[in-house]
């Protein structure tokens, strides 16, 4: 594991971008050509609603295995390349992008073959560099902290992989065994195109989403129920954890601390309710039909150092609906409930 700088206005203009710098040559593969590599990404553990804390590691896992069904002939120095290297961390909310600062360590030494099979290559000796050949089951797993290695300040991020990959047709004249200055050694014609046996690649993961907080979020305080404590979220419909009945009112509350585990009460926090299922199952909860809370703004309560915001469910309906807490720093925090 090892080591991360600005990119281009959108992510279709970065992965375009990223194709073109990695097949100087116009050696591009042909279109609706699949990777013959998949690249994954996926969280090792992550906290509810995939935000992180300030301080929190961000436990990352990238994968990348051979799907074609044989053995890939590439430059060397790829599977020993630290690919961690190459994600890209979107801010859509913010702007930019945040990368790697560091160059990605791979095979990067051009050499010439002067004289192969004993002729003389003439007008100019051949570009070349040294072959590796990726077995049909490889596989390679990255476990990395992303603070490690990207500069991550508070803010909603979108992550992928995009990796570059050249493969060459050991059939064609872009593999070289016979060159006489590298006796015994298979080598990469650079100059093959595709007609030659050379494809290039950009091989694009899935997309991961996450927030990183300036304040942790300990969770919604009662009379909800957070859905970790149930597993609502991985229902089919949703089924929340907690029902109430529909024309109550229910108190949204929260509680922010800082690095020092202090109570912040500064945060700029919203409410948003979005109706995500039909008539729901479960218990029923009565609650008064007390004061409510109008706009869409939480209010801070110096005595309970809780955000507060009570939800008049009058102007909702029967189903399931998930709640948002969205705070000023881009972090949304969820929990479902169910109306009846």
């Amino acid at each position: 594991m090892r080591t991360p700088g600005p990119a281009p206005r959108s992510l279709a203009a970065l992965l375009l971008a990223g194709c073109l710098l990695a097949f100087p040559e116009g050696a591009l593969a042909q279109a609706g050509t699949p990777p013959p590599l998949r690249a994954r990404l996926f969280f090792q553990t992550a906290p509810p609603d995939a935000t992180f804390a300030p301080t929190d590691p961000i436990p990352l896992v990238l994968q990348l295995d051979n799907l074609s069904g044989g053995s890939l002939t590439t430059t060397a120095g790829f599977s020993d390349a630290p690919h961690y290297r190459r994600l890209f961390f979107e801010r859509p909310f913010a702007g930019g992008f945040v990368t790697n600062t560091t160059e990605v360590h791979v095979e990067t030494t051009t050499s010439f073959c002067f004289v192969r099979g004993g002729v003389l290559q003439t007008p100019t000796a051949l570009r070349v560099r040294r072959a590796e050949v990726l077995a049909a089951r490889f596989f390679r797993e990255y476990r990395f902290d992303a603070r490690a290695f990207y500069d991550l300040p508070p803010g909603r991020y979108q992550v992928v992989a995009q990796i570059p990959f050249d493969t060459y047709s050991v059939s064609a004249n872009a593999v070289i065994t016979n060159c006489n200055d590298f006796p015994g050694q298979t080598l990469l014609n650079l100059a093959a195109s595709i007609d030659q046996g050379r494809q290039a690649f950009t091989i694009v993961s899935n997309r991961l989403d996450f927030t990183v907080s300036s304040a942790r979020f300990v969770g919604f305080g009662t009379p909800l129920v957070n859905d970790s404590v149930c597993g609502a979220t991985l229902t089919t419909p949703v089924t929340p954890c907690r029902t109430f009945r529909f024309r109550s009112t229910v108190p949204v509350k929260f509680q922010l601390f800082d690095a020092n585990n202090v109570a912040i009460g500064t945060t700029v926090a919203t409410i948003r309710v979005t109706q995500v299922g039909g008539a729901t199952v479960g218990d029923t909860i009565d609650l008064g039909t007390g004061a409510t809370d109008t706009g869409n703004t939480f209010r801070f309560d110096p005595v309970s150092n809780q955000y507060i915001f009570n939800l008049d469910t009058k102007v909702l309906g029967a189903g399931v609906w998930r709640i948002d807490a969205r705070l000023d720093d881009g972090a949304v925090h969820s929990v479902h409930i169910g109306l009846r």
